[in-house]
């Protein structure tokens, strides 16, 4: 499966009306030397994706769950 069909169906299922407008967001980011990497948030907690699998997760601790 491609980022561009993960993306897809993350912001297919993942929204209104299964899910409150917000809760789940894709985007593509660039990385310095590296290609470009998919984004997916889920409230506070982030992980981003490249066609390698998964480079990174976290959660915001800046905004209040």
């Amino acid at each position: 499966m491609t980022l561009e069909k993960l993306k897809e169906i993350f912001d297919h299922n993942f929204n209104p009306p299964f899910l409150a407008e917000g809760m789940v967001k894709t985007r593509w980011i660039e990385v310095e030397g590296k290609e470009r990497q998919l984004e997916i948030k889920i409230g506070r907690r982030d992980i981003w994706i490249d066609e390698n699998g998964l480079t990174g997760a976290g959660t915001d601790m800046t905004r209040e769950a």
